[in-house]
């Protein structure tokens, strides 16, 4: 009925653009926290364009600010 979907899938950040907006804030916020990463450290890894990223946050009313390294 439902395709079988893993965690990991979930978690991918490549498949961002596909995601709810609200499971890409906790994504994101969770990785950069849990990698100590600031936000174009995580687009690099992910081999993500800011822009992109950034477009499908802002929908949401989310914008980031960099001295916490994270969206809100």
């Amino acid at each position: 009925k439902y395709p079988i979907i893993c965690e990991e899938e979930i978690m991918d950040l490549k498949n961002f653009k596909t995601m709810d907006v609200n499971i890409l804030l906790g994504i994101v916020n969770m990785k950069m926290r849990d990698e100590n990463w600031d936000l174009d450290e995580l687009l690099k890894y992910y081999d993500i364009e800011k822009t992109e990223l950034l477009n499908a946050l802002e929908k949401g009313g989310f914008k980031y600010f960099s001295e916490a390294r994270h969206f809100a």
